[in-house]
């Protein structure tokens, strides 16, 4: 479609604009980016620090109308936690709630509006991962991952821990929910396996294998399917660590990447790896990473070392290497109203790469940073 080709080419073409920079109040390492689905205006930040930072991203006439001066945008709020802000995700249904896990094992409830919290939870583990379904009405679920092996599923109408999902062998690294199938959550684990939960039942019905040894190309993935005990001794996604798991917008795919560079693609129609050789990512640190798949599922956005790699999804090719961080990208996202890309690094940044058809002046475009290949060493963090 028109749409289609019009939304590919303006990613296709992304640069830092100097009226689309971002004012980072982090000192340190930022871990974490979300946008709420109900605008896409307003994003989240969560760093080492501890500081969680909220900004307004939609672009004023102000800002559209610069053609000399570089326009920041600076946070509206911040607080400030006690440990490491691991991960941030917002209410599925308004941006007026959002939620944060961190290292020292509290998941919080927050009010935008006051940048207050609202309910707090101490959990045995470090908090990596908090999630909730994208298209939820008949539950009010978060799912909260960490150093344990635990799965927790909190009600937000009862504020409570209402029951765990029990099966990976080492800690929970990544969470997502289907954005197809309200019922559904996917899981990536230190154990290097993904699976499939129907909530419902707080079980497993599938978890996928990098061989595709045990899934027909006739099967159809449903919550009903079912595998056997000798199955979840031997399948794996990857070799080591599950660093992200992440749905395509239509649900249709689910990207995992893991610590041994890997970057798969999967057929959440029938649990198969799509048969298509990626390029491995610069991926030395243990945490986890926040990858990205364009609104058509064209494109894979991946922390890449320092970079971010735009990367074909049907071909396998490495399109760009977005460059502009000076250390390790931890998360990348994309805007699905402008097309823009969003990436946050240990460098303390936060950056919006923009494409040019954003009826932007020609003056602005020839101000941007060009993209090009680099390559940093990097450093562990247990």
């Amino acid at each position: 479609s028109l749409a289609r080709t019009i939304k590919i080419v303006m990613l296709e073409d992304l640069k830092v604009l100097p009226n689309r920079t971002i004012e980072s109040p982090h000192g340190g390492p930022v871990c974490c980016i979300k946008l709420e689905n109900s605008e896409n205006r307003f994003l989240l930040s969560g760093g080492s620090d501890g500081m969680i930072a909220l900004f307004d991203i939609q672009i004023n006439s102000s800002q559209t109308k610069s053609t000399t001066n570089a326009t920041k945008i600076e946070p509206i709020s911040a607080q400030r936690m006690s440990g490491c802000v691991s991960c941030v995700e917002w209410f599925s249904h308004d941006n007026g709630m959002f939620f944060s896990g961190s290292l020292d094992g509290r998941f919080t409830v927050w009010d935008t509006n006051e940048m207050q919290m609202v309910k707090q939870f101490q959990i045995d583990d470090h908090v990596f991962s908090v999630a909730m379904s994208p298209i939820a009405s008949a539950q009010s679920l978060i799912s909260v991952g960490g150093s344990g092996s635990i799965i927790r599923l909190f009600d937000l109408r009862t504020g409570t821990s209402t029951h765990c999902l029990l099966g990976h062998s080492q800690s929970i690294t990544s969470t997502r929910w289907s954005p197809i199938h309200e019922n559904v959550l996917v899981s990536g684990s230190k154990d290097g396996t993904v699976r499939f939960w129907d909530v419902r039942k707080s079980k497993t019905f599938l978890i996928l294998d990098s061989e595709n040894n045990h899934i027909r190309s006739t099967h159809t993935l449903t919550p009903s399917s079912r595998f056997s005990d000798e199955d979840s001794r031997t399948f794996r996604a990857h070799n080591g660590m599950v660093k992200c798991v992440e749905f395509s917008p239509d649900g249709l795919h689910l990207l995992t990447t893991g610590h041994d560079r890997c970057v798969r693609v999967w057929d959440t129609t029938v649990g198969k790896k799509l048969p298509i050789n990626y390029p491995k990512l610069k991926l030395a640190h243990k945490r986890s990473i926040q990858c990205a798949l364009s609104e058509y599922s064209d494109y894979i956005f991946a922390p890449d070392d320092k970079t971010v790699a735009m990367i074909d999804l049907f071909s396998g090719k490495l399109k760009m290497s977005m460059k502009i961080h000076l250390e390790a990208v931890n998360a990348c996202l994309i805007n699905p109203a402008t097309q823009e890309v969003i990436s946050c690094a240990d460098d303390c940044q936060i950056v919006i790469w923009s494409p040019p058809l954003r009826g932007l002046t020609h003056q602005n475009q020839s101000q941007s940073v060009p993209i090009e290949d680099d390559w940093q060493s990097e450093y562990d963090e247990d």
